[in-house]
């Protein structure tokens, strides 16, 4: 499975460990100690996979992430080169500011992910102004995705993993705004890696192989491109766990609103 091999490429060995990734879709996985019942898996739209030393990778997805991205840069950078949309998209979302001055993204473009799936769209932008940029909105695509994923995150809590020595991988997250955001609305230190499943497959091939004498010996040979992911800020830290609780309990309305309107 590619997703364990990133696991494991990433460093995330530890149960409790976690790791974030951001790439065309969201994904929030912990390292556990044994299975949820199916049951429990499908309420809660997570998957659960065999890992290494008996362990499990347990996750969940966003269903959107890059892909939103490349969405709204579509709408709204759409007279930008297409080279050089990311980099504008990053720069306006930085000269936005914490909150994206009040604009609030759902990013449920093809429904709610984990840990409370649904299969029909509910993604808006809430509290648009005339006063407001396509760059507020982009900040605010960032800080939805951030919160979608921190909602799974809290899935795990809630069974008892720490979900706290957390990496931070995929293409996104090569932008240190993105990395701000989720980092602070953790509210703990998170490492930025860079490598991927490859990685992970190669050092497994070296345990199959004898190279190494096991999963952690592999670990700890091969994965050094490890760096912390951004600076922790308390003030910055709290506002945006204010924001997440606004955001979680707004929740509800909005699936009542998309109720009311039949869709």
């Amino acid at each position: 499975n590619d997703g364990a091999a990133a696991m494991y490429g990433s460093g995330a060995i530890e149960l409790g460990d976690g790791v974030i990734s951001v790439s065309t879709n969201g994904i929030s996985r912990v390292v556990v100690d044994k299975k949820p019942t199916g049951k429990y898996l499908f309420e809660h739209s997570l998957f659960c996979w065999p890992y290494v030393d008996g362990k499990y990778v347990m996750g969940g997805f966003t269903k959107s992430a890059g892909d939103t991205v490349q969405w709204w840069q579509d709408v709204a950078f759409s007279g930008v080169n297409p080279k050089e949309r990311m980099d504008c998209f990053n720069t306006e979302a930085a000269q936005s500011e914490p909150g994206s001055r009040g604009v609030y993204f759902y990013p449920w473009l093809l429904g709610r992910g984990a840990p409370n799936a649904t299969d029909h769209a509910e993604g808006c932008f809430w509290g648009l102004a005339r006063h407001h940029s396509r760059g507020d909105c982009a900040r605010a695509v960032m800080e939805g995705l951030s919160y979608a994923l921190y909602d799974i995150g809290l899935e795990f809590r809630s069974l008892g993993y720490s979900w706290n020595n957390i990496r931070l991988t995929g293409g996104a997250m090569k932008c240190a705004l993105w990395r701000s955001i989720i980092v602070n609305l953790l509210g703990i230190r998170c490492a930025f890696v860079k490598s991927d499943s490859l990685l992970g497959v190669a050092m497994l091939a070296g345990v199959g192989c004898g190279i190494y004498h096991d999963a952690r010996e592999a670990y700890h040979k091969c994965v050094k491109d490890i760096e912390d992911a951004a600076s922790l800020e308390p003030e910055l830290s709290a506002f945006y766990r204010e924001a997440f609780e606004k955001y979680q309990a707004s929740k509800n309305v909005l699936s009542q609103l998309t109720e009311l309107m039949g869709r």
